[in-house]
């Protein structure tokens, strides 16, 4: 009779019958889900399917992933980036004992400022100059500095300029290059000898020298002189001449006597040093007169006036004396000046008649 109870009270519920092994676990698990749910999480899991719990996990990596980089991100272009320009910095072909300059630019490429706090440069004859440190450089900037060389020597010379900062790319550095060559101070003149030819005494003739630097320093020319009777200089002492610039020089020949003479120009200057030679001939100067003749007046008179007047325009005014005779001859004549002649005749009351007409003349 029991047995048909307890069948029939199985058929009524329709359930299997309980596990009684399984039943305290799963009574832990819910005495552990009431009383502490945090340590009740990694059975919570087990309680969820696969699936779901697989999916909820992969989104909240991600999404953790993506925040990450976002901020590896934000850090990373917030910095400081030194560019240098020009690099190389080439100064070619230089002179030997010259002190060279050249501009180097500093540029803040960044977002983020940029402090330089060191500048230095190596490399025989390479130095830094014209900057102030810290130097500061908010993004986008740029300042500049000077990189200088100055050797004694011939030769190919190399260096490097070192800038220390907080830059991504710190210490940055930029190639310094350099050709040193020996300096050539060569001063020419032309022409290389002057030929005054004859000249009179008293009158001066004058020539240009032409003095070019024809080297690759400068040259200084301290003095220029003429030596030898008659011979003066003018010009071109005391000047500085770049490569290939010339100055002019005036020679000057004014004979104070009869015959040939001879002399030297001299130019002094860090160049080896120049020489012209100078000739020339004095001859006496001529002797110009002017001889005047008229015709002889009608009237009863005693003499005649000789009037004259120079140049251009003339004003005529008394040369003489009373002339007897009907021609005077005026000595006191220059060379290239023009004279303009006119005559009064005069009677024994000493009065003048009106004046004759006039006639010019030149004197070569």
């Amino acid at each position: 009779m029991r047995d048909r109870r307890r069948s029939r009270a199985h058929a009524a519920s329709g359930r299997a019958p309980i596990n009684s092994q399984r039943f305290p676990i799963l009574f832990a698990l819910v005495c552990l889900a009431t009383l502490n749910l945090s340590g009740c999480l990694g059975f919570s899991r087990l309680a969820t399917p696969l699936g779901t719990a697989s999916s909820s996990n992969t989104t909240t990596a991600q999404s953790a992933s993506a925040s990450d980089q976002a901020a590896a991100t934000t850090v990373q272009t917030s910095v400081a980036t030194l560019q240098t320009s020009p690099s190389p910095v080439a100064f070619g072909t230089v002179l030997a004992g010259v002190n060279n300059s050249q501009p180097l630019y500093l540029t803040n490429s960044g977002t983020a400022t940029l402090s330089v706090s060191q500048i230095a440069a190596s490399g025989s004859g390479f130095g830094v100059s014209g900057f102030s440190l810290p130097l500061t450089l908010t993004a986008g900037q740029s300042a500049s500095m000077a990189i200088t060389f100055e050797s004694a020597q011939a030769g190919a010379a190399s260096g490097v300029a070192t800038i220390t900062s907080n830059a991504t790319n710190s210490p940055t550095t930029a190639s310094l290059s350099a050709s040193v060559g020996s300096p050539v101070v060569q001063l020419s003149a032309n022409p290389a000898s002057i030929s005054f030819g004859t000249d009179a005494i008293g009158v001066a003739a004058t020539q240009n020298v032409t003095l070019t630097n024809n080297g690759n320093a400068m040259i200084s020319i301290s003095s220029v002189a003429a030596a030898g009777a008659g011979f003066s200089v003018s010009g071109a002492s005391n000047v500085t001449l770049a490569p290939n610039q010339s100055a002019t020089a005036a020679v000057t020949f004014d004979p104070a006597s009869a015959g040939s003479a001879s002399g030297s120009l001299t130019v002094t200057s860090n160049a080896p040093q120049v020489q012209v030679a100078l000739s020339g001939t004095g001859s006496s100067a001529p002797q110009y007169s002017v001889a005047v003749n008229w015709t002889p007046s009608t009237s009863v008179v005693v003499g005649y006036f000789v009037y004259r007047g120079t140049g251009p325009n003339a004003q005529l005014s008394k040369l003489s004396g009373v002339v007897a005779s009907t021609n005077y001859t005026d000595a006191a004549v220059a060379a290239g000046q023009s004279y303009t002649y006119a005559v009064t005749a005069v009677n024994a009351a000493n009065v003048e008649s009106a004046l004759s007409t006039t006639v010019t003349v030149t004197i070569p």
